[in-house]
């Protein structure tokens, strides 16, 4: 049986997809439909605050790290940072204090199914701040990152910047669209192969634009073309652009170092979610008014919350 052309092939994908998309979508909410779910955040200790979102008898419970509000929250600003309504999806914001993790602040993400409240999971927005601002209501995606291998024994912490990868609602929960993620990265993959293109017929001494360096290049390369699943961009990658480079390179551990690469890139399945959650969303029965902290969260012996504070949710945008 003969292939499909790689065009055609990727189209079908595509129109795939959509038809995922489109088949998996649930009725849109109503008004009283989000009404019935509740936002509370709970100052446990100096920059620690528990936020719990409730709906009848269900209620998913998170602890965050707000370290500008270390001695308590104004009522304005409870209300300003509360959980966001976009389309039929709540965010509500989590933090880590933490300026390394690449998705250290992101929004978990909420929705109701048939009467039911369900966590569909989180999605980063440190890099755009306000709630909800990584979804898109008229196409369906949320934008996320992917930080699988943000620190592994190949390529260092801060080798390459993060995947961009776009996700879906599917069946209760966000699954990546490899077609939609590929496509989100096009401007840093043509700058990477433009750059190891040059470095393989000049050498290192010519820089790259935008002063790309060529191994952050090839390591951005090899993660894009394995996680999105483009295995002739992938040999590409590492047949010419990464033969090119070693045979620039004066480092005599070149080939070996980039066959490292390939391996490490390829262990990670392909549309993997992001690993990282600040500290774990948790499901709780209802009338429980006690939790753990986020530094002790698998402690045995829970912690009291205190001073409940009602979050007014903003309108749907």
């Amino acid at each position: 049986m003969k292939r499909l052309p790689l065009c055609l092939r990727s189209r079908l994908s595509s129109l795939l997809s959509l038809i995922i998309f489109v088949s998996s979508a649930h009725a849109a909410l109503t008004d009283s439909d989000k009404q019935a779910i509740k936002v509370k955040l709970t100052q446990n200790t100096g920059a620690e605050y528990v936020a719990s979102v409730e709906s009848g008898n269900q209620r998913f419970r998170f602890a965050t790290l707000m370290t500008e509000y270390a001695n308590g929250m104004p009522a304005d600003v409870a209300k300003r940072d509360a959980g966001v309504w976009k389309g039929d999806y709540l965010f509500v914001r989590q933090q880590c204090g933490s300026p390394i993790e690449w998705r250290c602040t992101v929004d978990q993400v909420f929705t109701r199914d048939k009467g039911k409240l369900v966590h569909m999971g989180s999605i980063e927005s440190r890099t755009c701040k306000d709630l909800g601002c990584g979804f898109d209501p008229a196409t369906g995606v949320f934008l996320d990152i992917y930080d699988g291998q943000q620190t592994n024994p190949v390529t260092g912490q801060m080798d390459s910047p993060p995947i961009k990868i776009a996700r879906r609602a599917v069946s209760g929960q966000l699954q990546t669209d490899l077609d939609a993620s590929w496509q989100l990265n096009q401007d840093m993959y043509r700058k990477s192969v433009a750059c190891l293109e040059q470095t393989g017929a000049k050498g290192f001494d010519v820089p790259c634009e935008n002063n790309l360096i060529p191994w952050t290049a090839l390591v951005f390369a090899s993660k894009l073309t394995h996680y999105t699943g483009r295995d002739a961009e992938r040999a590409i990658v590492f047949d010419k652009l990464g033969a090119g480079y070693c045979a620039k390179s004066a480092d005599p551990q070149c080939a070996k170092r980039v066959a490292g690469l390939k391996d490490h890139s390829s262990r990670v399945a392909r549309g993997d979610a992001p690993k990282f959650n600040p500290f774990p969303v948790v499901a709780v029965a209802a009338g429980v008014e006690a939790t753990n902290t986020a530094q002790k969260w698998d402690a045995p012996k829970s912690i009291p919350l205190k001073g409940a504070m009602p979050l007014q949710l903003k309108p749907a945008s």
